[in-house]
């Protein structure tokens, strides 16, 4: 049975009671008065499987965004924990190569600091920058240290590596580390491309 109230174009019903959903005991008679929100964000506690209510879950949604104006898909999101249906953003971080050489300045100052002292600077940088370090070696070779990096972004990588060459004491060459999955996409992909003179 629905009684049409004239009050703002809002109708109300017999109203259900929310025992389908976890932790939600709600009145949407307030609703029409200009009562609070019944739906607080986010919800928790456990069902009551006892009772399953007097609707169904299609239902009861049906009733919350007619009475509050929303979409069904935003009152559900906010039923599990979401605020207002909003999706939680996606991080992706970029691995990177840092190979870096001492000058002899550089070198002086590792025989007097010792190594781990390097690690920890190069470790508070790359935190700074909103990243991690996830290994540091020093090697045989033309390169002195050789590292591996999560950053956000090519940007910020490019800060890191303009940072250190400004410091002094060390000059360094970064490549950006692929995993085999992304060489996997790569393959799969189709591009054209004319060679010189063809």
């Amino acid at each position: 049975m629905s009684t049409n109230l004239g009050i703002g174009g809002i109708s109300t019903r017999k109203q259900p009671q929310f025992r389908g959903f976890p932790g939600l005991r709600a009145d949407l008679t307030g609703v029409a008065d200009g009562g609070p929100d019944p739906l607080p964000a986010p919800l928790g506690g456990p069902a009551d499987e006892s009772d399953p209510g007097d609707a169904g879950e299609s239902e009861i949604l049906s009733i919350v965004a007619e009475n509050l104006g929303r979409e069904p898909d935003r009152i559900m999101g906010t039923l599990r924990g979401r605020h207002h249906g909003r999706r939680p953003r996606r991080i992706t971080v970029s691995k990177y190569l840092i190979e870096a050489s001492y000058t002899a300045d550089g070198v002086k100052g590792v025989l007097k600091e010792g190594g781990s002292a390097r690690r920890a600077a190069v470790e508070q940088l790359i935190k700074a920058a909103g990243g991690t370090l996830e290994s540091y070696y020093f090697v045989f070779g033309e390169d002195d240290v050789i590292a591996v990096v999560d950053l956000p972004d090519n940007a910020t990588m490019a800060a890191v590596s303009l940072a250190i060459t400004a410091a002094g004491g060390a000059t360094t060459a970064v490549r950006v580390l692929l995993a085999p999955e992304e060489v996997d996409t790569a393959v799969n992909k189709t591009v054209e491309y004319r060679a010189p003179g063809r």
